[in-house]
């Protein structure tokens, strides 16, 4: 945790204040004091001794701050606070002032531990069951850019501390997860059942976005950030399971019914395999059975029974014709719902498809029997 050092004289109490002078008039040295595992460490006076001087390690860099101002950045030496050429103040007698050392680390790394606080809501692509997803991870830091750290963050507040940083850094986090997580499922249409094996990614995808964000507004590196897991509950992923198992199943059936539906079409004029593959099918799968009724244009009922003899009622341009049992169908329809035989266009002559006479028995074209 960032710390404050001991002379601090911003309170009311007079006896305290005589004290921390008189230990800063004496004081010789101003060095780094806080945990070598902090990003920052603050030094704050009101009065310094001449003689004294602020030695930075080289592990750290140093914000040096007079009555509210940036001056200067220091790197690692030993800097005089008052003398004429190189010293901080280049007159002895500056008068009260307020001064802000604050010493911020080059080598620590802050660890930040996140999570969703409540589970946001996506709709699933294929199944369109909507889920619910938690997620939670940890990400580190370290400062790249100490000026624009302190002007952005610690030197906004004499009482920052890394708690305060910590829920900073949070609420700029949290805000670009749930988009981003959204944006690689839909982008890569990931199955949210599977989005565990995604985190790699999806955690680069993130780091790559908050380490600019991260370094343009407050001069800090994004040193790494995983994901712990990110998953819907055990519930809504055995929703999604069974959802996806009943659509493939479904497709399935479709596309065994346009296979069938093909094979039909195929044997032409064999009527009796032809009605052996619809009646088994009908024996075994009505659901399947009726696809296939569809696929060819065959009439259905609403009971799932065997489809009648009966002619199509409807307007049609075209009217069919089987030439087994002479009943007349709609355009839309290509073999018998009786007994199978391939339909063919009422007035016209099955074998050389010339024109005849309404309800002539021959063809007068090929002499072709047509009742």
């Amino acid at each position: 945790m960032a710390k404050r050092s001991v002379f601090n004289l911003n309170n009311n109490d007079d006896s305290i204040n005589e004290k921390n002078k008189k230990d800063l008039k004496n004081l010789k040295e101003i060095k780094f004091e806080g945990d070598n595992n902090s990003l920052f460490w603050r030094f704050q006076a009101d009065v310094l001794n001449p003689e004294a001087e602020i030695i930075v390690p080289q592990t750290h860099e140093v914000v040096f701050v007079k009555d509210g101002m940036l001056m200067n950045v220091l790197q690692g030496g030993r800097y005089p606070i008052f003398d004429y050429k190189k010293g901080i103040f280049s007159a002895r007698k500056v008068g009260a002032c307020s001064v802000d050392l604050v010493f911020i680390s080059k080598t620590a790394r802050l660890l930040v531990k996140w999570g969703t606080s409540t589970p946001f809501a996506f709709r699933d692509e294929a199944t369109d069951i909507l889920v619910h997803v938690r997620a939670f991870g940890e990400f580190e830091v370290r400062v790249k850019n100490s000026q624009k750290f302190y002007q952005e963050l610690v030197g906004a507040d004499k009482n920052f501390t890394i708690s305060d940083l910590q829920i900073r850094l949070l609420q700029r986090l949290l805000s670009i997860i749930e988009p981003n997580i959204y944006k690689t499922l839909k982008e890569k249409h990931i199955p949210f059942e599977e989005i565990t094996l995604y985190k790699l990614d999806i955690a680069e995808n993130i780091k790559t976005q908050i380490n600019q964000m991260f370094s343009d507004d407050y001069g800090l590196e994004v040193c790494s950030f995983t994901i712990g897991n990110i998953s819907p509950s055990e519930v809504e992923i055995q929703a999604l399971e069974k959802r996806r198992k009943e659509l493939k199943d479904k497709e399935q059936e479709k596309k065994d019914a346009k296979e069938i539906a093909a094979e039909l079409e195929r044997l032409d004029d064999k009527n009796f395999e032809r009605e052996k593959i619809l009646h088994d099918l009908q024996s075994s799968d009505i659901d399947k059975y009726y696809d296939v009724l569809k696929i060819l244009g065959w009439p259905t009922d609403g009971n799932k029974s065997v489809p009648n003899a009966k002619p199509v009622s409807g307007s049609h341009s075209i009217t069919m014709v089987c030439p087994t049992c002479h009943n007349k169908f709609g355009g839309n329809m290509k073999f018998c719902p009786n007994d199978g035989t391939k339909l063919i266009e009422d007035g016209v002559c099955p074998s050389c498809h010339a024109r005849v006479p309404e309800n002539a028995l021959f063809c007068p074209n090929c002499g072709q029997k047509l009742r």
